[in-house]
């Protein structure tokens, strides 16, 4: 494989209470679509990382997805930067002439849909932190409880899903309204937590302080730039010993000009 392992899930290693079994987990990755990645059926790939794990290893030969399924679709669906590369079908309606798409492809083009979707079960104290996030988003904190408490983790474990829809739409064309420049396709966004739409700005809010996604491969290759080993170095040096030398760089600069 490439090297990628994926963080799957984190570990709340300061509540007695828990006693190792009940921690915070990501329990299932999903997408549909996202840059061409379909089932035969067009259901959605779905990837179940277990029930409590500590680790979790994706291993896979280069170029098979496993960055994408993974690490992008979290990215996404904790609020991270979505591009049109997202929605294939979207680029691919535009180059096809009408002759040569079959009427069951149009109705998927006229879709133009990719959406991702990842379940977390969260114990003490994500679950109070993220009850209180509820709260100020204007959310009800009884949503992390969905299903009916029928073993020992529901009475424990609160249920966060959030998700994202990436679409290409033409506000001009859904209102009826024919303008020159109606061809142009918008990439749009929408999002819910647990089922109630809320904003991008209440996804990132809500799902921040509970992921990160670490990419080896991008932070290895930064080393190789002298700007990026210096800040490195920076961040050990006192800011205001960091002012002075930036100062005295101008004031070098400007001598020697």
């Amino acid at each position: 494989g490439d090297g990628n392992n994926e963080p799957s899930s984190f570990v709340d290693a300061n509540s007695s209470s828990n006693a190792g079994r009940y921690n915070s987990y990501i329990s299932q990755i999903k997408s549909k679509n996202l840059a061409g990645f379909v089932q035969p059926n067009s259901e959605d790939i779905v990837i179940s990382l277990g029930t409590h794990p500590n680790l979790v290893a994706v291993t896979g030969e280069t170029g098979t997805g496993k960055s994408l399924l993974i690490a992008k679709t979290v990215d996404l669906v904790t609020g991270g930067k979505a591009t049109a590369s997202y929605i294939p079908r979207a680029n691919s309606a535009n180059s096809s002439s009408e002759e040569s798409i079959s009427s069951i492809e149009k109705n998927t083009l006229l879709e133009n849909q990719a959406s991702v979707e990842m379940v977390l079960r969260l114990s003490e104290p994500h679950l109070s932190s993220v009850k209180d996030l509820f709260v100020n988003c204007g959310l009800d904190p009884s949503l992390l409880f969905p299903r009916k408490k029928e073993n020992n983790d529901d009475n424990v474990l609160g249920t966060l899903v959030l998700k994202r829809v990436l679409s290409m739409g033409n506000p001009a064309a859904t209102a009826g309204i024919t303008t020159p420049s109606s061809q142009t396709q918008r990439l749009k966004s929408s999002c819910e937590i647990n089922g109630v739409p809320v904003t991008l700005k209440t996804l990132k809010t809500i799902s921040g302080p509970l992921v990160v996604v670490i990419d080896a491969a991008v932070a290895a290759s930064a080393l190789s730039k002298p700007a990026s080993r210096m800040a490195i170095i920076d961040t050990a040096v006192p800011p205001e010993i960091l002012v002075y030398a930036r100062t005295t760089k101008m004031d070098y600069g400007a001598c020697r000009k």
